[in-house]
Parts: structure tokens; sequence; C-alpha cells
């Protein structure tokens, strides 16, 4: 089903029957060939069922997480009543399989660790049924099956990215030119994003890599590199360029025998076979020390046009080499501390707040539009601090007693977020963002830069699974309440890259950066960042315009 498909609204739904192989195929162990055969059957030359299938295998695997957290639990105890209620004419077989009156004490020995297989099924059952029909209300028993097909279990609430959250991704492979891969090393493609400590190792060809806080380096082989963080790396050997502007800052790279930290904005270095070490400035300055030495006073300044060499346990200056500046070139044109100023990070300024005062500090809020569609601030409220939500701002804070959907489900941390309902799934028929709004502090022309959204829970498609293609997000910018100044598409586990810029404003003007569900939410968790830069030289046009970058 894609984003701009309705509901099914097939008029059957799952028999009892049916829903029974489900759960014994579900539950198996390994070695029960009956189970697997049987489900072979009632899916062979049925879509239907097919369909069925995947959207309750999914509802299973999905509701685990959820239900094994404590704040679930308490948010289930409180409304247990009504969820009874709710399932008392959605199908009187499978209620009659799963008696109502089981699911509180299932519940409390599923959070403890303690519940058995199928016990934990009933009381899936149970719960996608009752928030099936809590949460569209007026929906009829033929659309139920339908409303499961559409609801992500794990976003009621998103609690499971909370509980076990994935490892981030720090870096994306932007360019490949001409590359050759040693046989025994392992390849990376355009687009691909690289975890903590991915090694990129290859023989010839250049690589071009993208760091989430907006450093670009350029390799150039034979060479081995890790990216350690979002803003280091560490050259074993080969050469390598990079260019960082200001709000990578800082930005890192170490060798076997030298360390070398940016001070603006770029440099180049080259570690050969016998691991000696040469450094290149070509704009701005760094700063180099022996590998490991953490002392500040033993840093050596490096300026524009100057170049030393670690070799024998000495550093010197040196003429710089030429073929290494060269590299230089292959970089992307970035701009540096005098020609532009950070004024919001959103990932280095995000503020957590205490339980009992909520805040937002330095010009930031985070909100949602709850009250009418994304582009109106009219309709943004703000999200309140949630001390049990693992640094997150939701639509309740701590409030234990939590209202249905669509506002319950955003949520913003540090580096990720969770959309809420989208236009397709929500009463009100609107998209519900996540929302950062940032003041800025000064008169100025702006942009955004450097920003960047990643689907890291995405499925991949695996040829029959038609929920993929709505596994998408969208991002919007604007500006106070004028015209959307940018509008993206983030598709599947793919990267979108995003800048825009936003013209002249004034002290106090808000710019806004929301992430949305598409129409259709499904599993909507994102990775994202941004920076908000004011431009330094006020002969440039404000109105440039700065093309959306394809996803990758």
């Amino acid at each position: 089903m894609t984003k701009d498909a309705r509901r099914r609204t097939d008029d059957t739904k799952p028999s009892a029957a049916l829903l029974a192989v489900f759960d014994r195929a579900l539950l198996a162990e390994p070695d029960d060939k009956q189970a697997a055969a049987d489900l072979e059957a009632q899916l062979t030359g049925n879509p239907r069922a097919a369909a069925w299938y995947l959207d309750y295998a999914a509802l299973h695997a999905d509701l685990y997480g959820a239900v094994r957290l404590a704040r679930v639990r308490r948010s289930v105890e409180q409304q247990i009543p009504e969820l009874v209620d709710a399932t008392a004419g959605v199908d009187a077989d499978m209620s009659a399989a799963n008696p109502p009156l089981a699911t509180l004490p299932l519940l409390e020995r599923g959070a403890r660790g303690r519940l058995s297989r199928f016990g934990f099924l009933a009381a899936t059952l149970l719960l996608a049924a009752g928030l099936s029909a809590v949460v569209l209300p007026g929906s009829t028993p033929e659309a139920d099956v339908a409303a499961v097909a559409t609801y992500d279990p794990s976003d009621a609430g998103a609690q499971a990215d909370a509980a076990e959250p994935l490892e981030e991704s720090i870096a994306t492979v932007v360019r490949l030119t001409e590359v050759e891969f040693a046989d025994d090393s392992a390849t990376v493609s355009e687009g691909e994003t690289l975890l903590g400590d991915a090694a990129v190792r290859f023989e010839s060809g250049l690589i071009e890599i993208e760091f989430r806080r907006g450093a670009v380096v350029v390799l150039e082989g034979p060479a081995e590199f890790v990216a350690v963080n979002d803003n280091a790396g560490l050259l074993h050997q080969g050469r390598l360029a990079a260019v960082v502007p200001p709000w990578a800052d800082g930005f890192r790279v170490d060798t076997p025998k030298l360390q070398v930290i940016d001070r603006g904005t770029q440099f180049a270095v080259s570690v050969d076979e016998n691991r000696n070490v040469d450094v290149a400035v070509t704009r701005g300055a760094v700063d180099v020390a022996d590998a490991g030495d953490t002392n500040p006073q033993s840093l050596r300044r490096i300026n524009a046009g100057g170049a030393v060499r670690s070799e024998d346990g000495n550093v010197d200056a040196i003429r710089q080499d030429a073929t290494l500046v060269r590299l230089a070139d292959e970089l992307p044109p970035r701009p540096d501390a005098s020609q532009a100023i950070v004024e919001g990070r959103y990932q280095h300024d995000f503020d957590y707040s205490g339980p009992d005062l909520p805040r937002q500090s330095g010009g930031w809020r985070y909100l949602t539009n709850d009250a009418g569609p994304i582009g109106d601030p009219r309709n943004y409220r703000n999200l309140l601090w949630d001390p049990e939500g693992e640094g997150c701002y939701d639509s309740n804070g701590s409030d234990p007693r939590r209202p249905g959907p669509p506002g319950t489900i955003v949520k913003l941390r540090q580096s990720s977020g969770h959309t809420g309902w989208g236009s397709l799934q929500a009463p009100d028929g609107i998209d519900h963002y996540a929302i950062a709004a940032f003041a800025v502090p000064v008169d100025g022309v702006y942009y955004v830069r450097s920003g960047w959204i990643h689907r890291p829970e995405s499925r991949r498609p695996d040829g029959k699974d038609s929920s993929y293609n709505r596994q998408t997000v969208d991002v919007v910018v604007h500006v106070d309440d004028q015209p959307l100044a940018l509008q993206g598409i983030c598709r599947g586990p793919r990267v979108l890259k995003f800048e825009s810029p936003l013209g002249r404003l004034k002290a106090g003007s808000t710019v806004y950066v929301g992430v949305g569900p598409d129409g259709d939410n499904f599993n909507d968790r994102f990775e994202w960042g941004f920076f908000v830069v004011r431009d330094l030289t006020p002969d440039d046009d404000p109105n440039e315009s700065l093309p959306l970058n394809t996803p990758h």
C-alpha cells in the first residue's frame, strides 16, 4: 500500500481459523514443519491472506518491544476498561479465544520478562484490537483489518526506540570516482551511511564522505580510513583532504603519529607505507600534536600555506607537496568563519530540561501542529519535557494520563525524533509534525545549512512487502508565517540532505524545521540534524537558489 493509496475496504476479514494458523506460525519452534506447511497452504494463491499475515507479523514483532516497557504497562493498565469495551464487537471468535480479563496479568508478567509466548500473543491481539477501535472512532468491523494494516504498533507512544536505541549513523558516502576495492575488502557505495568506527579501505580512486556535523573529506587510494564519530576520523594510510565549515569546527583527523585539529577550513594529510605523516594547510589553520597527546600546551599551530612532516620522531616544517594540495581541489565549496557565523546548532544546543521545570533556552522551542496544517505558527503548541522518555520532548511530558493519537507519538530528542499521525490516519485529516523552532538573535541574511535526515529503522524491500513504500517522512522549512522555503521527502532507509536560503530576517524571526509522516505514519522514527547560519558577506544575494539535495 503506497502513501497515496487509501485504506483497504475489503468486505471480509481474517477468520479465527486463519488467525490461529498465523499464531502457530509466529509462535512455532524452529523444527515445527507442520506450522510452516499450514501457513504456506493458506498464503499460496491468496494475496489478501498474504497481506494480512505481513501486517499481523509486523504487529506481533513491534508490540513485543512496546509491551515490555513500564510506561506502556502503566498506560494500558489505566485504559484496560476502555480497551475491554472496545473489543466487544471486533471479533467474537477472537475475543473468546483470548479472554479480555486475562490481559492485565499477562501484560504485568510480560513487563517483567516472564510472559509465555502464547500469553503474549493473547495480550497483543487484545491490545491491537483495542487500539484499532479507540484511535479510529466510528470504524466498522469491515474496516478493522485495514486499521491494523495502517497503524504501526511501535508508533503507539514510540516506546521501542527508547528501550533499544539503534546505533546512529555518523557520516554518508557522497561520491565514488573510479574506485577499486581489494578482493578481501568490504565495499561501500554512494549514499551508504556509516556508523561509528566504520572502516573504508580501497586500492585506487576517490571517495568523498560527509560527516554529520558538516565536515567533508576526500580520500585518495590506496587508503584506509575510519569514521570515528560525527566530527572525527582516523587515517591509517593514504591521502586525505578535508574542508570544515564553521558549524563543524574542531573536526579532527588522527594518524599513527599526529593528530590534526581543524581551526578553520581546509587542509590535507598523507600517511605513507612507513607511517610518516605530512600535513598541508590550504585555508585557515590547524593544530597538530603527537598522537594521543592530550596536553593543550603541546599543540602546534600551522597556518594557511604551511606544512609539516612527522618522521623518525620529529615534526619539521616542509614545503607543501603540490600533489597533496591539488587533492583539495576535489572538495566541495564551504564557507569559513570569515564568511558565516553559526547561530543555531540543533544537536549541540538541544536543551535537557528538568522534570519539574520544562524549558527551552537559547532561542529554541520544540513543537507540534495539533491545531492545523504545517506552515501556520498559530497551529503549533509546545512539546513538554519527558524525564522518562530517554531525554525527549513529547506531547504530554511526564503526565501518565496520555490521550490518544495523533499527538502523543510526536517526540524530539537530541539527535532523533518521531513524527505524529498522517493525514490518512488522523481523524482531523492533517499530517502531524515534530517541529524544532529557532528564533534568530540578530538581523541578517540566514540559511539552513548541512541539514540531513535518516530513516534508520526502515525495512528494506524484499519484493513482497508492500509496506515499504509507506516508510517515508517529509521535511519542511519555513520562517514565521511565510510560505514553505523547502519541502523534501526521505524515502526508506536513505539519507536526505537539505539546505535552504531563508532570506534577510529581523531579530526574533523564527525558523521552523519540521519532520512529518508524509500522509501515513509507519515506523517513522528518524535521525536528523541541521544548522541555522548567518551570512557575513552582505554582497551575496540572500535569495540565491539552493536546490534541495537529492536523497542518497
